[in-house]
């Protein structure tokens, strides 16, 4: 278990969760600065520069096999085992392209996720939003790939969709860069443990988010 690196970083540098062995990709805020003010002389690089920013990628090393990752991942409903901050995930229609689940959070909120695209053992991407705002939409793909040593890595790519021009201020990266690195983490995390013990987790079994906020008791 590895402790994350103070503030944020560029490139393919990865830090790691505290607590969760996860890798997460970070930026620099002195990147961030350099990126949007080539962004305002170089409209051709928008796109490209939105998609640097507001992308977020964590991945995690599961000690099973890649068909072992990919039959949990793949599986309906498993988010109420494998998710912290999830407490329940009811299915309408699963699996392949055209699949629809939702994700109750323990804070509140509903997630509605509908499958795009379907790479059996491999992975799958979708598109979630909230299902009482419908301006919170992000596109996720989820990837299986063997790694060393007769494990299996496991990522997720995290990108906001139709992201507002109002998002170009830095106090609003900054606080999508630090909601993205307090939940990636733990839902990877989440997996590893379910698949490599057995058992759910539990509620905010690797901290709390604003999603699934702490208890009294868990104080």
């Amino acid at each position: 278990m590895g402790e994350m690196s103070g503030g944020f970083f560029v490139g393919d540098r990865l830090g790691k969760a505290s607590g969760t062995g996860c890798k997460c990709q970070q930026v620099t805020l002195p990147a961030v600065l350099i990126i949007l003010t080539s962004a305002l002389f170089l409209p051709n690089v928008y796109s490209p520069v939105i998609e640097f920013l507001w992308t977020d990628f964590a991945k995690i090393e599961i000690a099973a096999s890649p068909e072992r990752v990919w039959s949990v991942l793949s599986t309906p409903g498993i988010l109420q085992k494998t998710h912290p901050f999830c407490r329940a995930n009811p299915v309408d229609k699963w699996p392949g392209p055209g699949s629809v689940d939702y994700v109750h959070y323990y804070g509140g909120t509903t997630m509605i996720r509908r499958i795009t695209d379907w790479h059996e053992g491999s992975g799958f991407d979708l598109v979630i939003d909230d299902v009482k705002n419908q301006l919170e939409k992000f596109d996720v793909s989820w990837r299986v790939s063997a790694s060393e040593n007769n494990s299996t890595q496991l990522s997720i790519r995290l990108t906001p969709s139709d992201v507002p021009i109002r998002s170009w201020h830095l106090p609003w990266i900054l606080m999508w860069r630090y909601q993205s690195a307090s939940y990636l983490p733990p839902l990877l995390a989440g997996f590893k443990y379910y698949i490599e013990t057995g058992h759910p987790v539990t509620k905010n079994q690797f901290g709390p988010h604003s999603l699934s906020p702490a208890s009294p008791e868990e104080d």
